[in-house]
């Protein structure tokens, strides 16, 4: 492009000025380069890089610069724990028995040989000398080492964190962070029966779930008064409370504690509350948050740091010219491993079904789910993808194409991969799981048609759009049957349940008299009718036909048990999720648009 090169190399012992000139008539360019000098000649000696962490973050950075400039440095890596990097989000299978540790290994021993990294485990970085620019590790054994540096990472991470309360040195009392902790937790299983969790967030009850899975008596002790209140409104947290309690799993919510009571031998026995009671405990698990290493903490202004420290610090910040950003701890691409997921309600079993199929095909990848309820309100939905797309997540999940067009904007121009379930759309580029709401509504308008009902009244509530379009299924049905009559629709506004079936029931009978059969938008609505029914003592499907939609729990077990659509809601939240798995990948699906359909489900009902 620029014509010949022109190369001119000057050397003193160690260093030489590349002398580069573009011919003809092209500027001087002079970059400074390290040699070595051996008994064939000349070489370039490679810059020294060395990182003290050796967590997710901090090798995936060096995974990229390999990538990037794979001769560009001697690479040295302290870790303090005794493995290779592994993925730390998949703690908790190991724990609960679904994985092995070498299944979570993400860069194993062979990985560093033969990228020629020198991996130090088992060290702790106690002193780093900028002047002479050299690091300083210790082992557990007393074992000292050094290495030098042209450029130093610092990956520290974080530590979690401890309450400081008394008996907190005892034997038994455990954080969960690393491989070290998950081990001593399934050793402690095998011998002990009962443990204490503290901490109800997501990291106290993956524990407290894999300590029961591995035989323990678990109680869950929170301080809030519902599970996840970062994450879930109250509703949803006693939702998941009582489906966990169910399992086994109890619960000491709204309890503080004031201390770990031990035993002769030094061992965890007990803890004790502030209200004087106590619950046994052979096992503690602190799950109740963690803090950045130290001088992250410095930065943030935090307490229980040393003034000194905090100084160094922020003079090392300023030679260094850094700023602070949120998004680097992000794993890969600055996005974080959080998916949200916004569903309109956790109250209606069906989305509940979506959430857990979602968390099971996102979970073995290293991503969470972030549970966002928008109680069919596009205002709110707005206002939690303003706060979520600020964090720049992995993907996004989200339900229907009903919203705002600030919030299609948002979601447009993240550049943030997305998924829409439960409805479909043919629009290129728009990426969807789900089924025809419509040809379902259609489907059960027939059935009832076919069974010789005439006058088939549709009541529904909440109104939301996916309700609205089963009324256009039911609609186009009895128009091309010639028997539609809009004075058998009974819409409410009101959010659905089984008591608003029941009254709704009650009224459709008593201002439309001619009515056969009711076609209810979902269960809840149709399973109040049918206790409705049953209280009136109206034959069923003798006097009226009911039925419903979404065969949810119990459906089958009213009597008569519920005609219904059976929707594939967790077939649903599955494959949104993998689809979503391959845009995070960089991939394209096959389809941008999976219609799983719908199962009319008849019973005695109708």
């Amino acid at each position: 492009m620029f014509g010949p090169v022109q190369w001119r190399i000057g050397l003193t012992k160690t260093m030489a000025s590349l002398r580069v000139c573009w011919l003809p008539g092209q500027p001087t360019v002079r970059t400074p380069f390290c040699f070595s000098e051996t008994p064939t000649g000349v070489t370039m000696k490679k810059s020294r890089l060395v990182m003290v962490g050796n967590g997710m973050a901090g090798v995936r950075s060096l995974e990229e610069l390999l990538k990037i400039a794979p001769d560009l440095y001697d690479i040295t890596v302290f870790g303090a724990e005794p493995h290779p990097n592994y993925n730390r989000i998949l703690l908790s299978p190991v724990l609960a028995g679904e994985q092995t540790i070498d299944e979570i290994i993400l860069n194993d021993w062979q990985w560093y040989a033969d990228n020629h990294i020198t991996l130090h485990t088992g060290f702790t970085v106690t002193d780093v000398d900028r002047v002479r620019r050299i690091v300083h590790a210790t082992s557990a054994t007393g074992e000292t080492i050094t290495a030098e540096y042209d450029r130093l990472i610092m990956a520290t991470g974080s530590n979690p964190f401890i309450l400081p309360i008394p008996g907190k040195e005892l034997q038994g009392v455990l954080a969960y962070r690393d491989i070290a902790d998950t081990q001593a937790m399934i050793d402690a299983a095998a011998t002990y029966k009962h443990a204490v969790v503290i901490g109800g967030g997501l990291l106290g009850l993956e524990a407290a779930n894999g300590l029961m899975k591995r035989g323990m008596q678990v109680t869950v002790v929170h301080v809030g008064d519902w599970l996840m209140e970062r994450q879930l409104d109250d509703v949803a947290g006693k939702m998941l409370q009582k489906s966990l309690a169910e399992r086994g799993m109890q619960f000491l919510m709204g309890a503080q504690t004031q201390e770990l009571v031990g035993n002769a031998e030094g061992r965890v026995a007990a803890v004790k509350f502030k209200d004087g009671t106590e619950v046994p405990a052979d096992l503690v698990v602190m799950a109740v948050g963690i803090r950045p290493n130290t001088a992250s903490r410095a930065l943030r202004g935090e307490r229980g740091v040393a003034q000194d420290l905090v100084d160094r610090v922020k003079v090392a910040v300023q030679q260094l010219g850094y700023v602070p950003d949120p998004a680097a701890r992000a794993l890969a691409s600055q996005r974080s491993v959080q998916v949200p997921v916004l569903v309109p309600l956790l109250s209606n079993a069906l989305f509940v079904d979506v959430l857990e199929a979602v968390h099971r095909a996102l979970f073995p990848h290293g991503y969470q789910a972030l549970i966002g309820v928008t109680h069919y309100d596009p205002q709110e939905e707005e206002q939690l993808l303003r706060t979520y797309l600020a964090h720049r997540p992995a993907g996004l999940l989200v339900t229907g194409f009903d919203r705002t067009e600030a919030s299609r904007q948002m979601i447009a121009a993240s550049g943030v991969p997305c998924v829409h379930l439960m409805e479909m759309t043919p629009a290129p580029g728009v990426f969807c799981v789900g089924f025809s709401q419509q040809d379902a509504g259609h489907s059960m308008t027939a059935h009832l048609l076919a069974r010789g009902y005439k006058n088939v009244a549709f009541i529904a509530a909440q109104l939301d759009p996916r309700t609205m379009q089963r009324a256009e299924g039911y609609r186009r049905c009895l128009k091309e049957a010639g028997l539609y009559d809009p004075r058998l629709e009974l819409l409410s506004p009101q959010p659905s349940s089984i008591r608003l079936g029941a009254e709704l029931l009650e009224e459709v009978l008593r201002t439309r008299p001619g009515v056969d059969a009711v076609f209810f938008c979902n269960d809840d609505l149709a399973q109040g009718g049918l206790l409705a029914a049953q209280r009136l003592g109206l034959a069923v499907p003798g006097r009226v036909a009911i039925a419903g939609f979404n065969d949810l729990a119990g459906s089958d077990q009213m009597l008569p048990p519920l005609t219904t659509v059976r929707t594939p809601r967790s077939a649903i939240g599955e494959a949104s999720a993998r689809m979503l798995l391959e845009l995070m990948r960089g991939e394209v699906p096959e389809r941008n648009s999976v219609n799983l359909g719908f199962e009319l489900t008849v019973r005695e009902s109708t």
